[in-house]
């Protein structure tokens, strides 16, 4: 007689940090339809004024920007009565739990991948200077060489930048990095006072480190790291990882539908708000 144990063995997940540091606050406006319009206006300017002259009024049009709700996934899976009779096993609870999963880690991976939307920052090849770190494009800009020597400088440069861009700081900015960056922090954490999590991560969130709120995830862009405004990435979940049960007419188990609807990108004004770190460890 074969004897099955109570318990399925718990598969290996990653952390998942999108909805940590997502804005998802948009889905509460989209209740039907497959797209989300916010619209905006370029900034007017101040203009001299002569007495008794003319006036000349700016002219501005409402620009439209959206996000595309039209990301459908489905995980489905059929269970047997008789796996579940002969194994002692509730197989449709567990397998439920990692469909669910799989739904929001392709949910993550295609968030974070929304890094390359930000601002390019990385270490100046037109000044030809080492340790000038600045915004621009992928001709002038190249990866920062991440150790636990520099990782820090890397940090303060981007916070004189997000700053002379007028992010504003209202303890809401974050980093997303991959652990082999984060690595570079803990090493020189070590002695320095820095305020680092301890070994267990709450959803991906690794400790403060100058300024910046830390997550951890390996669905982060390999070679990129976000650092700004938390919320600059949009995510609606119009509709949440949700399972069906349909009966299979000609068998004796069920098929079981676990589904869900989103989108996710970023408007245009958040993409100022945001660095899309070019980096390597």
């Amino acid at each position: 007689m074969e004897i099955w144990k109570a318990a399925i063995q718990k598969n290996i997940e990653e952390t998942l940090v999108a909805l940590e540091v997502c804005d998802t606050k948009l889905e509460a406006d989209l209740k039907v339809g497959d797209k989300i319009h916010f619209p905006y206006i370029n900034a007017l300017s101040a203009q001299a004024y002569t007495p008794g002259t003319v006036i000349t009024a700016q002219a501005f049009t409402a620009v439209d920007d959206s996000i595309d709700v039209n990301t459908f996934k489905v995980v489905p899976f059929y269970v047997d009565n008789v796996y579940e009779m002969q194994s002692n096993q509730d197989y449709a609870a567990h397998v439920a739990q990692d469909a669910g999963y799989q739904l929001r880690q392709d949910i993550d991976a295609t968030a974070l991948a929304n890094v390359s939307s930000g601002i390019l920052f990385g270490e100046s090849n037109a000044s030809g200077e080492a340790g000038t770190y600045t915004t621009g494009t992928s001709a002038t800009v190249t990866a920062l060489a991440s150790t636990s020597g520099d990782i820090d400088d890397y940090f303060v440069s981007a916070r004189e930048w997000l700053r002379k861009m007028n992010v504003t700081e209202d303890g809401d900015w974050v980093a997303v990095m991959r652990p082999e960056i984060m690595s570079d922090i803990e090493l020189l954490a070590i002695g320095s006072g820095y305020k680092i999590a301890d070994a267990t991560l709450q959803n991906g969130y690794a400790g403060d480190f100058l300024g910046f709120h830390c997550y951890v995830s390996n669905n982060m862009t390999e070679g990129h790291m976000y650092l700004g405004k938390r919320g600059a990435i949009k995510v609606v979940l119009q509709k949440e990882p949700g399972m069906e049960i349909k009966d299979v007419s000609d068998q004796l188990g069920k098929n079981f539908l676990v589904s869900d609807v989103w989108g996710t990108g970023v408007l245009v004004n958040d993409a100022k708000r945001f660095f899309n770190v070019l980096i390597t460890s």
